[in-house]
């Protein structure tokens, strides 16, 4: 399912900025560097390098939302990949409200420069 189905704008990285400031539940795929480029501010870091592989993940998304799987929750990772990944995984999962910020942390030569590169609010990884 593409952003402007369920009604995204179709820059994920404005979209998820205005997430962020509104308080919707922004989650971070984690990737080797989370811990040194930081993560966006207010953000919960989740993997899906879980042990239980992408049901774990799942499964701790589902924990982390209480179970409303239809809470609005962007994702974010270094490049946009793994983001990406564990977007399609909650969708399967029946979550309903789930973005994948493809620019990601880092940038990639396809969607844009990235969180950081746009001086967006970041916070130190606190798990990481």
């Amino acid at each position: 399912m593409d952003p402007q189905s369920i009604g995204w704008p179709s820059n994920e990285l404005v979209l998820g900025k205005l997430l962020f400031l509104f308080g919707v539940a922004f989650g971070v795929v984690k990737w080797i560097e989370s811990d040194r480029t930081g993560v966006p501010q207010g953000a919960k870091t989740v993997t899906i390098h879980n042990p239980d592989g992408m049901a774990g993940f799942v499964a701790a998304a589902i924990r982390s939302v209480k179970g409303k799987k239809d809470q609005p929750i962007a994702l974010i990772c270094a490049r946009g990949w793994r983001s990406f990944r564990a977007a399609n995984a909650l969708r399967d999962a029946g979550f309903t409200n789930i973005l994948n910020v493809r620019e990601g942390m880092l940038g990639n030569p396809l969607d844009g420069p990235g969180w950081l590169d746009r001086e967006l609010p970041v916070e130190r990884c606190k798990n990481c």
